[in-house]
């Protein structure tokens, strides 16, 4: 579930060339990505690579695939589960299934951490005899690299050193 951005890719028939260097924060490109854009631009890498970590609505391009890529998965498995008594060795299986997936990610290092429950307000005797009940995932994301800083030193303690050394 990693950034798509910054890998290389085929383009062909691009109709404008955005200008972008990773040193310069004046170029157009880096304009773009200041306001969630993501475009397909020339690199050091060769050929065109997608730059820019944000969608449209401002959020990272891999916090929404990561969201999605959960909500498919909860989805699915939900749906097979579905008809089935909640009893209490059922509602423990739930939660332990899927917190077991979610060990799967951390695992590979798809997010950080997190955890599965049930949730202590939400689930009631009213909600549960509606069929209703409540289960909560908290899970962290990793954060795309999307400012890199280098700060260049020249030292005069290293030269001292070295002369130290040579003399």
């Amino acid at each position: 579930m990693g950034e798509p951005g910054n890998q290389v890719t085929y383009a062909e028939d691009v109709s404008r060339v955005v200008e972008y260097n990773i040193l310069d924060t004046s170029t157009e490109g880096d304009l773009l990505n200041r306001y969630g854009i993501s475009y397909y631009a020339r690199t050091v890498l060769g050929g065109f690579s997608l730059l820019g970590n944000r969608s449209i609505t401002g959020k990272f391009i891999s916090y929404v695939g990561l969201e999605d890529a959960i909500s498919r998965k909860l989805v699915k498995a939900g749906q097979k589960a579905m008809a089935k008594n909640l009893t209490k060795s059922f509602m423990d299986q739930e939660v332990k299934r899927i917190n077991d997936w979610l060990q799967t990610l951390v695992a590979d290092e798809t997010i950080p951490g997190g955890s599965v429950y049930l949730h202590p307000e939400l689930n009631s005797v009213e909600k549960y005899k509606n069929g209703t009940w409540f289960i909560v995932i908290d899970y962290g994301r990793y954060a795309p690299n999307e400012h890199m800083v280098y700060q260049l030193n020249a030292r005069d303690e290293i030269i001292e050193q070295f002369l130290e050394d040579v003399l």
